[in-house]
């Protein structure tokens, strides 16, 4: 899977989330290894496995006449969302507020969509199409997780979907059609088309 894809979509969230959360917490995308945070309160985005799902391709760009952007399926997988205070109730307050903006969607509660601003890179070329990624809650219960009886931080799993977005090129595009029309001696007409391509 697209490795810079998958990140611009975990970055999208942690802006998002860093909006909700409480001014100087520190919001991150990072992995699941674990020591304890030089800086709290924190939340950290943390991916974990990806699958792809094809589907009929959408051109998404088409700002580029020699190159094609396009949509060929959906990566869903699964985000785990760390927070960690000084206190369990500073702690429970990014809880309540990481939940309360999940459920607080109109029609669609639990359920969250960013926007990869444009200029992201797909195939080592910049596209302008600005991203859609879902984010969707699994549970409504935090867990906290437990090393030498002390609670450090607390999770919850978040259900992620974002385009799989391919960069396709050359396109060719036909400048012009010619048709000639010429006959041999026999009176056989001859068909020759002429296409000039540019790109």
């Amino acid at each position: 899977m697209s490795v810079t894809m998958r990140r611009a979509c975990l970055e999208s969230l942690a802006d998002a989330l860093s909006k909700v959360v409480p001014s100087g917490t520190t919001v991150e995308v990072g992995n699941a290894d674990w020591e304890e945070p030089a800086c709290l309160p924190l939340v950290r985005v943390i991916p974990q496995r990806f699958d792809f799902e094809p589907w009929q391709e959408e051109e998404r760009d088409d700002t580029q006449p020699t190159r094609l952007f396009l949509d060929v399926g959906t990566f869903s997988g699964t985000v785990e969302l760390r927070a960690a205070a000084k206190s369990k109730r500073e702690r429970e307050e990014l809880e309540d507020l990481i939940l309360n903006w999940f459920l607080s969607r109109e029609l669609s509660p639990g359920v969250q969509v960013t926007v990869i601003p444009s200029g992201l890179k797909v195939g080592g070329a910049v596209t302008t199409y600005q991203a859609p990624c879902s984010f969707e809650m699994s549970g409504s219960e935090w867990q906290e997780e437990m090393a030498f009886q002390n609670r450090r931080y607390s999770f919850i799993d978040v259900d992620a979907h974002f385009p799989a977005l391919v960069m396709r090129e050359p396109v060719y595009t036909i400048d012009q059609l010619i048709l000639a029309l010429d006959s041999d001696d026999n009176g056989t007409v001859d068909f020759e088309t002429i296409v000039t391509e540019e790109g």
